[in-house]
Formats: structure tokens, C-alpha cells, sequence
């Protein structure tokens, strides 16, 4: 038997007429205790330290508690499940959902021991017999562990794929531009540290701490966060780069509190020490690049875009970055505008030039640590990171200015003005990315709606 028998199997012993009454009786239950078990159960996953990326108390309140009770009483009601496919699309759903978290096994294995438990010890209040009280935890017990089985299915199999995807991206990115990121990002951490020893050093004023930037906070330090930490083979180098930078931060906070004290001679120690973190700094990258392999392949041909195959691996990563840092992250989805008339009336060729000429114009709109992919044929999504909701609207208000304003030089013949539209959305601490690339598809459709050649926010209606 397979293991999709199996289940088929489990699912039709459980919802049949025979055991109508049971399920009555249990639905009653969710209905009558549902908000409890609620309750309890994120109460109980709130203090587990491992759920804290994923819960939030705004989410748990206005969302999730509604959708556990809303869960229990669908899988308990007979006439909500005489179908087995639709049952397991519901269970697959979840489990979609979990995989795109990537919430950990073990959380959910927690999670579920927890609301049984409650469930029996809830049940036990009621007055009924022991027995009857027997074959119901019996049966909810066996709804629940078929739940979880199908759902688990699907998070096991996604998780998979992603892992092999982040291997893929690793491999096939690409050499030149690699080589090009590291190059640029050598001359960030040494341009930061002159910068540094001008400020310290400079003859006729003490440093001001607003005009030092952290080292974490420059261009070097935002590519090793976002780029490095994601693009490496050897995470265990990355992680010691990223402990350089705060090394780095630390001692700038020392230098300055000595230059402000002119205690120079202590502060050309602390100088010399900071030097010295910075060429291990700047050898460790070194080491880190022979690692890495060309990631060429799986770029989109024609615009040097990632693929949206990668962008799972890359966005649960920044919101987790998001999330573990407390800073915000942005979305622009954006549109050729009118691009079907194009391709019409001058050809797929000419199309093809637009996208391209197009895609060059968003590579030098953006900074080194966001991302761009080419998310369909004539659409683009952005991953701004670092950023609130001001600063992404002015990168998008930027990019449909260049684009309304380029001049197609080698395409004079097109009479049309070309222009783009522009959805942003600014995560929410929502822990699944589909919402977040839902909100800026709905912006972006809004945009359309509005005239097209402009740029909508994404709000609640």
C-alpha cells in the first residue's frame, strides 16, 4: 500500500456516517471551546523560544486564533469533508504555508502535543461517560495526526526543493559579477576605513559621532549581511566576518571616546588594533571568494535577472534578517505598461530590446544588497532592504522617472512612450512572503487602474 493509500484509507475510515454522531458531538465541542483552545495553544507557543520569528501578539490576536478555531471546526464537521481531495488541498495549504515560514519540525511537533493535551484535559470537563469520552479524544486524536501527516508532507517536500534551490544559486551565480561584488566591496571596507582615519585624525576638529558610520551600517557591512550571508558556501567564514563587523563597531566607539579625550596615545593603539581587525577583515573575504562557484546558469538570459525560482530562498532570508534585526523591508513589483502593443505592432525583437534595455535601468537603480527578479514576461520585483516606507516609494517614484524619461536611441521608430507602473508593500512582520508579494501585485493592479505611469503603496481597504 502507498502512502497515499494509506491516508486515502485513515481519511474514509474516519469521515463516514457511522461516526456522524462523534463528529457532531466534537464539533459542538470546538464550537463551544474553540476560543479556549485558541488561547492556550499560542499562549503555550508564544513562550517556546524558537517561535518568536514567527508569531507576533498582533498576528496571534487579529488572525491566527480565529484560524486554528475556524480549523478545528472544519475538520470535525462530516458534510465539510466528503471529499477527500479537498480535504487534502486544505492540509496542503498549511503545509505551503509552514514551508514558505520554514517553520521548524520540532515547533510543530510542540505545537500539536500541546493542543491535544489541552483538548483532553478540556474534554474531561464535560459530562458525558467515560467511555463516550474515550472513543471522541480517540477520534479527534486520529483527525489531528491526519492533518498534521498531510500537511507535514508538503513542508517536507517544498523544504527539500528550496534547500536544493539555495544550492543551485549558489553554483550558478554569476563569475564576472562576483568578482565584480568583491572587488567593490574590498573597496568599501577600505574606503570606510580611510574615511575613519581622516575624521579621527583631522587637525582642526574633534570627531562628531553622527559623522562615523558604524561599520555594519556601511555598504561593506550591509553587503556582508545581505549578500555574503546568503551566497556562501562556507557559512561558518560569513559568521566571522559578520563578528568582525561589530568587533569593528566596538572599537570605533572606543577610538572616538579617546579622540574626544585626546588621549592619542592610547588612541593610536586602538587605531592600529582597528587596522589590523580590518586587513582580517579584508583576508577573510579573500578566503571566502575562492569558494564560491559561477551562478551564471539559471539567470534570466536576456535581462541578467534572477529567476523568480530563487526568490524563495532570498526573500525568507531577508525577512528573517527582518525579523532577528528589527528592520524593515520593502517590495516594488513593477509592469511594462501597454507591452502586448508592443510586441504587436513592432515584434517580439523589439520587445525583447525594451525588457532589456528596461532591466539595465533597474541594475543601476538599486544598491549593491537588493535584488531584482524577473517575476513574469514584461513584470519585475525589487527586494529593497534597510529601508521604510518613505525611501521605497522614492526608489520606485526614481525608477519610473528614468524609465518615462530614457530615450530608446535604438529604437526610434517606436512612437509610444514607454512607461512602467509600480506597486510597493512594506512587510508587516507577516512571517509568509506570499503576503507580502500579494500586497504589491494588488498595489501594482491598483496603479494600473489609476492611469498607469505611476506608482501605488499598498494599504488596507
Amino acid at each position: 500500500m502507498s502512502h497515499k493509500q494509506l491516508q486515502q484509507e485513515i481519511f474514509f475510515d474516519i469521515y463516514q456516517h457511522k461516526n456522524q454522531q462523534q463528529l457532531d458531538t466534537i464539533n459542538t465541542f470546538f464550537s463551544t471551546h474553540g476560543e479556549e483552545v485558541a488561547n492556550n495553544f499560542y499562549s503555550k507557543l508564544s513562550s517556546f523560544n524558537q517561535s518568536k520569528n514567527f508569531l507576533t501578539n498582533e498576528l496571534v490576536e487579529s488572525r491566527l486564533k480565529h484560524s486554528l478555531k475556524k480549523w478545528l471546526m472544519t475538520i470535525s464537521d462530516l458534510a465539510a469533508n466528503n471529499d477527500y481531495d479537498i480535504f487534502l488541498e486544505r492540509q496542503q495549504q498549511i503545509g505551503q504555508v509552514h514551508a514558505r515560514i520554514q517553520v521548524p519540525v520540532c515547533l510543530v511537533d510542540y505545537a500539536v502535543d500541546n493542543l491535544k493535551q489541552f483538548i483532553f484535559k478540556t474534554l474531561q470537563r464535560e459530562e458525558i461517560g467515560n467511555h463516550e469520552k474515550a472513543e471522541l479524544v480517540n477520534l479527534i486524536y486520529r483527525i489531528i495526526d491526519l492533518a498534521v501527516m498531510l500537511f507535514n508532507n508538503v513542508f517536507f517536500n517544498d523544504s527539500i526543493n528550496q534547500k536544493k534551490d539555495e544550492q543551485n544559486l549558489r553554483q550558478h551565480y554569476i563569475s564576472h559579477n562576483l568578482a565584480i561584488e568583491f572587488e567593490q566591496s574590498r573597496a568599501d571596507l577600505l574606503h570606510w576605513q580611510r574615511e575613519l582615519i581622516t575624521l579621527l585624525f583631522y587637525p582642526y576638529s574633534k570627531v562628531k559621532t553622527r559623522n562615523i558610520t558604524p561599520l555594519s551600517q556601511s555598504k561593506f557591512g550591509l553587503w556582508v549581511e545581505h549578500r555574503a550571508a546568503l551566497l556562501f558556501y562556507s557559512q561558518s567564514e560569513v559568521k566571522k566576518l559578520q563578528t568582525h563587523l561589530y568587533q569593528a563597531d566596538e572599537l570605533v566607539k572606543q577610538v572616538i571616546q579617546l579622540n574626544q579625550k585626546e588621549n592619542w596615545e592610547k588612541l593610536a593603539a586602538k587605531v592600529t588594533e582597528l587596522d589590523s581587525l580590518v586587513l582580517a577583515t579584508d583576508w577573510l573575504l579573500d578566503q571566502v571568494a575562492k569558494d564560491i562557484y559561477a551562478l551564471e546558469n539559471n539567470k534570466d538570459p536576456l535581462t541578467k535577472m534572477f529567476t523568480r525560482r530563487y526568490l524563495p530562498s532570498i526573500i525568507q532570508h531577508e525577512i528573517h534578517y527582518c525579523l532577528e534585526r528589527n528592520v524593515n523591508l520593502g517590495i516594488i513589483m513593477l509592469d511594462l505598461d501597454f507591452f502586448k502593443n508592443i510586441n504587436d505592432q513592432y515584434g517580439h525583437t523589439v520587445g525583447d530590446s525594451v525588457l532589456s534595455k528596461t532591466a539595465s535601468i533597474l541594475s543601476t537603480s538599486i544598491r549593491a544588497y537588493d535584488y531584482i527578479f524577473r517575476y513574469g514576461g514584461e513584470e519585475f520585483l525589487i527586494l529593497i532592504n534597510n529601508t521604510n516606507t518613505e525611501s521605497c516609494l522614492q526608489v520606485a517614484e526614481e525608477i519610473r522617472c528614468k524609465v518615462a524619461n530614457y530615450k530608446f536611441k535604438d529604437l526610434p521608430f517606436i512612437k509610444e512612450k514607454i512607461t512602467i507602473s509600480l506597486g510597493v508593500a512594506i512587510f508587516n512582520k507577516h512571517p509568509d512572503y506570499e503576503l507580502l508579494i500579494n500586497q504589491a501585485d494588488k498595489a501594482l493592479y491598483k496603479a494600473k487602474e489609476n492611469g498607469r505611469n505611476r506608482v501605488e503603496l499598498y494599504s488596507e481597504e
